[in-house]
């Protein structure tokens, strides 16, 4: 099924090499049809969140969830079934004719999803087809989603959106406060007037963050010193300019970001430790003129990647200092150190794990793009086709051009009767010896290449001190082996 579901002709073609000994596609269409899938609620997915409470409860424990919500843009267009219509806002009706008149075409797909704090898994529970929500109809969709969930057995402890007005404007009408003056970052469940805490992505955060301090150039601190975005593009000219790079993943694509600015890992690696390390040693080291003066641009970097790294802690082994999981030892550090933060940005943050953002569902919405060949608006008909494809699949993976990067193995909890599980096992190696495109170098290359300069200098004795470190760790002949293969290439 997983195989059909990213190509069709891949599947008909490996059917006919193995003798036809994989399922007819009539049949996997019979499998499907099993499947509601129509807009609203999904009763499969809460059947199956059922199924894992009480799987839990046989081994003493309790489930916990996270509710996570987001938006997709869709195509609009209009399709008859022949037996409905697809394509108009749809919050449940299933599409019936006689409730479809004068109704404005759908814009959005409003997508709710699941995922589990306390095991590893996520499940979208419902969807909505949608063209400008109000704040008011929103919550009302939430509060619903809250109240049959209860009746599952798991408990909700949070809620996570991005920063948009209208999500902002739907918390106020859930009963909370995101106003700093007057914060209360939760509301009460319906059912059983527990907290449910509300949380900022903070991946959306970033990228605001980002988009700001690229669109107005510079920032002022409280201090009055100056936040410049000049630096970040001086640090991208030098490195283009001597044909190495001051081990930071900055490049020409996260300074002229205009047309990916949905990208997260853009606006991540702009504000990094490596890279505020890269503009502090073009300062103090290097002493380059048009780094000079920029101590609050490296203390901004710093406090930006460091509260990212604290709201994205997902390693309880992790050894650095802020992006380790909130426990006894760590909890007075790191709380001091957002207290601090919270001073400096006049703003708040909420240490979080991994599963309290909403790049779980980024990753669905890749998902459903892959379905119909990276189609970045599908129609209604086939978000609806995708959608219920999916919710059966765990081995759906989202695309690596996708808003968001999976950092986990979170999978999507089946609502299949199936019990098959496939271990997605993914292995990366590194060639450290690898030169990309030297057949194609002109000789004028090679030589700006080679040129002496401090930043030069020093770049190419940490890439050789690294590269040594790593042979190092080999042994016997194989250290012997690469250890002349590193002489000849220098």
């Amino acid at each position: 099924m997983t195989l059909h579901f990213y190509s069709p002709s891949a599947y008909s073609y490996v059917r006919t090499i193995f003798s036809k000994a994989l399922p007819d596609v009539s049949t996997i269409r019979k499998w499907y049809s099993k499947l509601d899938g129509l807009p609203g609620m999904t009763k499969e997915s809460f059947q199956a969140i059922s199924l894992k409470v009480k799987e839990m409860k046989v081994n003493g424990k309790q489930l916990y969830g996270c509710l996570v919500m987001d938006e997709m843009i869709i195509k609009q267009h209009v399709h008859w079934t022949g037996t409905r219509h697809q394509g108009y806002i749809d919050f449940g009706l299933g599409g019936k004719t006689e409730e479809m008149d004068n109704l404005p075409y759908a814009k959005d797909a409003f997508v709710i999803m699941v995922v589990g704090m306390n095991t590893s898994w996520k499940v979208p529970i419902a969807y909505y087809f949608i063209n400008r929500i109000s704040a008011e109809e929103k919550a009302n969709i939430i509060l619903n989603c809250l109240q049959e969930l209860d009746t599952t057995g798991i408990i909700i402890k949070t809620l996570t959106f991005d920063g948009a007005a209208n999500n902002l404007s739907m918390a106020s009408e859930l009963g909370a406060n995101l106003q700093y003056s007057e914060l209360k970052p939760y509301f009460l469940h319906p059912n059983t007037n527990d907290k449910i805490h509300i949380i900022l992505d903070p991946c959306h955060v970033v990228k605001l963050l980002r988009n700001c301090l690229g669109d107005w150039k510079i920032l002022y601190t409280t201090n009055g010193e100056t936040i410049k975005w000049s630096y970040f593009k001086n640090l991208v000219n030098l490195q283009n300019e001597s044909g190495l790079h001051s081990a930071t993943k900055l490049r020409n694509r996260h300074i002229y970001y205009f047309r990916e600015k949905m990208k997260v890992k853009l606006a991540v690696k702009t504000f990094s430790t490596s890279v505020a390390n890269a503009i502090l040693f073009c300062m103090n080291d290097l002493k380059l003129d048009n780094f000079q003066g920029a101590d609050a641009t490296i203390e901004f970097c710093l406090r930006i990647n460091n509260i990212f790294d604290i709201l994205n802690t997902r390693n309880f082994l992790s050894k650095g200092t802020y992006n380790k999981s909130i426990n006894k030892r760590t909890k007075t550090e790191i709380v001091h150190y957002i207290e601090e933060s919270i001073d400096y940005l006049a703003g708040g943050f909420n240490a979080m794990k991994n599963q309290q953002n909403v790049d779980h569902i980024e990753m669905l919405f890749s998902a459903i793009r892959a379905k119909e060949e990276f189609n970045n608006n599908p129609t209604v008909s086939q978000f609806e086709a995708a959608y219920k494809s999916i919710i059966v699949h765990s081995e759906i993976k989202s695309s690596s051009s996708a808003n968001c990067m999976a950092l986990d193995d979170t999978t999507i909890l089946r609502v299949s009767s199936s019990n098959i599980k496939v271990k997605d096992t993914q292995s990366e190696l590194l060639d450290l010896l690898c030169v990309a495109g030297t057949d194609d170098l002109e000789y004028d290359n090679l030589l700006s290449v080679y040129q002496h300069s401090n930043f030069i200098n020093d770049v190419v004795a940490c890439f050789a001190g690294f590269v040594v470190r790593k042979i190092k760790t080999y042994s016997g002949r194989s250290k012997q082996y690469l250890f002349h293969i590193f002489i000849d290439f220098i």
